[in-house]
């Protein structure tokens, strides 16, 4: 969807808030998915005549999970952020060869292109997301359940990283999973994570925009908690006082992944 000013742009926040309210966004998401998946068909055809060595999922399942269909997009977006998570492992991690745990791997848009240098796992609440990853990639999968805990021992990773996870979750949830990825990590360990934060809080309503500039979560609902369509925003001070309250502060708010960044590690 296009973001930006304008009267068009007003007209599409006022229709989607009305199908929120009305609990039609996610009919409306399916008829919308389908349409693009069907207008995708042709530019996917020639990216896999010129890509064949690249595994990649069904079309209909990216949507879903991404929101664009299209596998240039998928592949490109999916390497630039792997190289931004990179980036800042190879700065941050405690160890030379860190244990890596992405919490929310999705269709392994960044595993895909992360798994052949590092010790890679990769947990999703999403079935079919997890079986294709564990099919067609490196790496280790595995599916986790959509609240805590996930299915390791206390201190047992290096680093943790998640992109456009929190920005999908209830205030609720944003606390709990902050205290489960505190467990899992090892002392000394760093916690890499996006949120939608002051450049993202752009086009809120303005009641919303009067919540996030008081230092509240603003939550858009309307749609199943972890859906695409789920969408919170993190101003500053609530990434500080309560997101990352047990951890010490490391890097961010910064621009990466097409989000706000955040760099937090476990006291040691």
């Amino acid at each position: 969807m296009h973001v930006g000013p304008g009267d068009d742009f007003r007209y599409k926040q006022q229709l989607v808030a009305l199908l929120r309210a009305t609990r039609l966004l996610p009919l409306a998401e399916w008829f919308y998915a389908r349409g693009k998946v069907r207008a995708a068909d042709e530019a996917n055809r020639e990216f896999r005549e010129k890509h064949p060595d690249i595994a990649l999922p069904p079309p209909s399942l990216i949507q879903r999970t991404y929101g664009n269909p299209e596998y240039q997009s998928f592949h490109h977006w999916g390497w630039n952020n792997a190289q931004e998570i990179a980036h800042y492992i190879q700065q941050y991690a405690p160890v030379e060869s860190p244990q890596i745990l992405e919490w929310g791997c999705g269709l392994g848009r960044i595993a895909s292109h992360l798994v052949q240098d590092h010790a890679y796992t990769g947990v999703d609440i999403d079935r079919s997301s997890i079986a294709w990853c564990a099919e067609h990639l490196q790496g280790r999968f595995t599916v986790n359940n959509p609240n805590p805990p996930l299915p390791f021992p206390n201190d047992s990773w290096d680093v943790v990283f998640a992109v456009s996870i929190f920005t999908h979750l209830s205030e609720k949830a944003h606390l709990a999973w902050r205290d489960e990825i505190f467990r899992v990590l090892k002392p000394g360990g760093v916690f890499i994570f996006t949120v939608h934060g002051e450049r993202e809080a752009g086009n809120l309503t303005d009641a919303d925009r009067q919540r996030f500039d008081q230092g509240n979560l603003v939550t858009k609902s309307g749609v199943a908690e972890g859906s695409r369509t789920y969408l919170a925003y993190h101003p500053d001070a609530f990434v500080k006082r309560h997101l990352t309250a047990p951890f010490e502060p490391v890097a961010g708010p910064e621009t990466a992944c097409n989000q706000t960044i955040y760099v937090r590690r476990k006291p040691a």
